[in-house]
């Protein structure tokens, strides 16, 4: 049997545990919208983890769920925040966000360039 080299035994070990990674996590595909039509620029967080995304011009979305995780935060401005549990075979969701109570007169976005 050849030598393996610690170089080639450490990387043949990242690409194994980096496939597993991979399979722990599932593509949840959806879209978010109000009572009017698609909400674009909406925000979705994986409640407790590092994965975040945004809707497109069609207020659909598509990120990775990691295993063990299985709530979604949805948020926009000038809507209510939503939480949904999603079930452990569930891959798509269909969101209706409501205008919030609090209504905005004004809103400031300042941008910076480098």
């Amino acid at each position: 049997m050849p030598k393996l080299s610690v170089r080639r035994l450490l990387l043949l070990l990242a690409v194994l545990f980096s496939s597993f990674s991979l399979i722990a996590q599932r593509n949840i595909v959806g879209k978010i919208r109000d009572s009017v039509g698609p909400v674009v620029g909406a925000t979705i967080t994986v409640k407790g983890a590092n994965t975040a995304t945004l809707t497109g011009i069609d207020g659909g979305f598509s990120l990775l769920m990691p295993k063990g995780r299985s709530v979604l935060i949805i948020s926009s401005v000038g809507y209510s925040t939503k939480e949904i549990k999603l079930k452990d075979d569930e891959l798509s969701v269909e969101v209706i966000l409501e205008l919030s109570k609090n209504n905005l007169d004004e809103i400031v976005i300042t941008g910076y360039t480098a």
